[in-house]
């Protein structure tokens, strides 16, 4: 009986051996993915401008409406003329009389009964009339006011009868054959940034457009860091409207990826985020790594050996170092 117990003891007194732990592995291999940045703004019309005034008068004829399509050279509103016509007529009349009084002095000089300098004064006399007529016709032509191009009316701000001034706006027009983007980017991404890149464009969070990067601003706001850059779209942009968002995802240049669960990310001591994965010698191993870019379900990082055997279930219960016993995905632990 002694013995038994002596035997028992000897038992309970040997160390116990833990069996390694199972966790669920998955091949990965490294891919090449192109990295980009993303930045939100606006839809704006490539071309835009204020349509206004080059001289007085009150608003005789409104020719046009809001959002009306117009072609470049239309007549969209006309000022009074007021004594507009009496002074280029009286101008025509004031050249007629100096280019007679020219040609009279012409022949009595060449009879030589006048000096060349009367001729010479005479001439001055019809370049000085011609000046006045074709001021004169200027301005009864910007009693007229034409569309610079093709586009749509919008923001009318006269109507007919309203008196103005040189100088004042009267209309907007928009040129809707082309659309730019405009966002805000981040200073850290603009290293990166190059002018003629293919860009991808989300306007209005439901209709996808290609684009080309046409403009990197030089100057950052002062308040928030970024920089203003254009992106010209392309593609049949009929129904696109001045103001719409816009999400702009332009490419940065490229990485070495894997792409994995956001489960399969852990902290470390140090609080580095990184990958868990199964060495040859079925040790637990430890990679930081850095998130480049969400997509679906997933993320794309860099940082890890360009091939892995990545712990994707059991991953919390193993540390760094210790021997495991990988299963593949798609087996049972």
């Amino acid at each position: 009986m002694k013995s038994v117990v002596i035997a028992l003891a000897t038992l309970l007194a040997l160390p116990v051996v833990a069996e390694p732990m199972r966790v669920q592995v998955q091949s990965l291999q490294a891919q090449p993915t192109v990295l980009t940045t993303v930045a939100f703004g606006e839809l704006e019309a490539s071309r835009s401008a204020a349509i206004a005034t080059q001289t007085s008068g009150t608003v005789s004829e409104l020719l046009v409406v809001e959002g009306q399509q117009v072609a470049a050279g239309e007549l969209v509103m006309t000022l009074a003329n007021n004594d507009r016509a009496a002074r280029l007529a009286q101008a025509k009349a004031a050249l007629a009389t100096a280019q007679a009084e020219y040609d009279r002095a012409a022949q009595l000089v060449e009879r030589q009964l006048q000096p060349r300098s009367v001729l010479d004064s005479a001439l001055s006399a019809v370049r000085a009339a011609e000046a006045a007529r074709d001021s004169a016709q200027l301005e009864q032509d910007r009693a007229k006011i034409h569309a610079p191009f093709a586009g749509r009316i919008e923001n009318i701000r006269v109507e007919q009868g309203s008196a103005l001034g040189n100088n004042a706006e009267v209309m907007t027009l928009v040129d809707q054959a082309g659309f730019k983007a405009i966002v805000d980017v981040p200073q850290q991404a603009v290293f990166d940034l190059r002018v003629g890149a293919d860009v991808s464009v989300l306007v209005a969070g439901v209709r996808q457009y290609t684009g080309v990067l046409s403009l990197i601003g030089q100057r950052a706001n002062a308040q928030t860091r970024t920089f203003p850059v254009e992106v010209t779209l392309n593609g049949d942009l009929q129904g696109l409207r001045e103001g719409m968002t816009a999400r702009v995802e332009i490419p940065t240049g490229q990485a070495m990826t894997h792409f994995v669960s956001p489960a399969s990310l852990f902290l470390n001591t140090q609080g580095q985020l990184g990958l868990k994965t199964v060495e040859a010698d079925n040790t637990v191993a430890f990679y930081p790594v850095e998130v480049v870019k969400a997509e679906g379900k997933g993320v794309y990082v860099s940082g890890a050996p360009e091939s892995v055997a990545l712990i994707t279930v059991g991953g919390g219960f193993v540390a760094t170092g210790v021997e495991v016993v990988p299963v593949d995905g798609g087996e049972a632990l």
